[in-house]
């Protein structure tokens, strides 16, 4: 059997090594250094990379260099005095991404970037160091953001910049294209100015924050507000908001309901849902929002807002019911770990490190500022589809009960002074606790 001699890298035609530039950077964001290095072995490598192969230059057509050294690289390659139009040409006609990549320009870098807004395919901008905190409709990078068309920008990410301090309207209102937006703080827009929602699958806005009662009446910042957006993103799949609670209580008194509309918005594609929001928020979302698409829900509520305590209870049972009802076909895992966290988890093997760090649950609760009282009463809505029940804590007698309506349940983890409380008579075989009354149940003490 004879072996082919390996054929020597210049022997392979243009279109092939075109093929193994493009993989060799296929990343979100490629190596600047890996993009230059491939140009740069001979002449023709050189005219392959800068002449036919755009997409590994689109990422650094806008890059601000980080020193005199990498700057005097970037323009000893383009042999010319303008990297970015160099870059830009490169790129051809593919969108550009840009970003600022551990550095905070000044408000004349953003000017020069605009200057390509209408190639701009990705936008992360943190707020320059001289961002001017007064008339700032009139300074002059204000007036770029205002008057550039982005006709093409997909994904638009702004942070650090004060509240409500950007122009308006940004990028002349037009961001129809845009399929991910992330903001924080994430009033920095008012979203019912724009032009936006139709293609929007990522929504991403933390970190609320207003300086008075005034600022708040200005701000998109109601929960009822996003709601209503909401209506305009039918694409959406992935949905993460964190509202300012002290920033919220401006705008309304404890317990007050925040909005009259019973419109319900169903998003059929959202799969993954994370939430900040009070009580009276958690409400508005149950009743207005429907996800039946949705595999992940993590909800942190504030209860300080509420005047009935006993609506908690059926809410999440509600909660439980809606997010809770597809179990998968080895059921349901969950996890009590205080009395203000409860998780529920697909089925199978369960990993508590995996489940409480938040990286596989289908629902995630956690409240802030009320005990939930019975944590394990709400779950019962799917009792049936538990086969693995887990706390960190003592169950009271009614909540030891409750453990009788797990009919699915074949694991059991809990403190090794509550495994006679829990599941009655128990006797210990070959090191390991066995119930009388049900023997099949693996149990596990901690």
């Amino acid at each position: 059997m004879s072996v082919s001699s390996p054929q020597p890298i210049d022997d392979l035609n243009d279109d092939v090594l075109l093929y193994v530039f493009i993989h060799l950077v296929d990343k979100s964001y490629p190596s600047f250094k890996d993009a230059l290095s491939i140009s740069q072995v001979c002449s023709r490598w050189r005219t392959i990379a800068t002449e036919n192969c755009p997409d590994i230059w689109k990422a650094h057509a806008l890059r601000v260099p980080k020193s005199s050294k990498e700057r005097a690289a970037m323009l000893k390659d383009a042999k010319m005095s303008n990297f970015n139009q160099e870059m830009v040409r490169r790129s051809q006609n593919l969108p550009l991404q840009f970003g600022w990549d551990e550095i905070m320009p000044g408000t004349a870098g953003v000017i020069a970037v605009l200057k390509f807004h209408d190639q701009i395919g990705s936008l992360s901008l943190a707020c320059p160091t001289n961002w001017p905190r007064e008339g700032v409709d009139q300074n002059p990078v204000s007036v770029a953001m205002r008057r550039s068309r982005m006709p093409r920008l997909k994904h638009l990410e702004l942070s650090s910049f004060p509240p409500l301090s950007l122009p308006t309207p940004l990028f002349r209102g037009d961001l129809s294209s845009l399929t991910s937006l992330i903001l924080q703080p994430g009033n920095l827009l008012n979203l019912k100015d724009l032009k936006i929602g139709e293609n929007l699958r990522v929504l991403r806005l933390s970190g609320f924050k207003a300086r008075s009662p005034e600022a708040v009446a200005k701000a998109f910042t109601l929960f009822a507000d996003h709601v209503d957006f909401l209506k305009h993103t039918p694409l959406l799949t992935t949905l993460e908001l964190e509202l300012d609670l002290a920033t919220l209580a401006w705008g309304r008194t404890p317990g007050a309901r925040i909005s009259n509309q019973v419109t319900v918005v169903t998003l059929p594609h959202l799969t993954s849902i994370e939430l900040y929001i009070s009580f009276t928020d958690f409400e508005l979302f149950l009743d207005r929002v429907r996800a039946p698409a949705c595999r992940k829900i993590r909800l942190g509520i504030s209860t300080d807002d509420i005047d009935a305590k006993d609506r908690i209870h059926p809410r999440i049972a509600q909660l439980v019911t809606a997010y809770g009802s597809g179990a998968p076909p080895e059921g349901y895992r969950l996890h009590i770990a205080s009395a203000f966290i409860c998780i529920l988890s697909p089925g199978g093997t369960p990993d508590m490190g995996e489940t409480l760090s938040g990286t596989s649950y289908k629902i995630y609760l956690q409240l802030y500022g009320a005990h939930l009282g019975s944590p394990l009463q709400p779950w019962l809505t799917i009792a049936e589809r538990i086969t693995s029940f887990s706390t960190l804590i003592t169950l009271d007698d009614a909540e030891k009960e409750m453990i009788n309506k797990l009919t699915a349940l074949e694991l059991l983890i809990c403190p090794e002074q509550s495994v006679h409380e829990i599941v009655g008579q128990v006797e210990l075989v070959d090191g390991k606790w066995v119930s009388v009354e049900r023997p099949d149940l693996r149990i596990e003490a901690m």
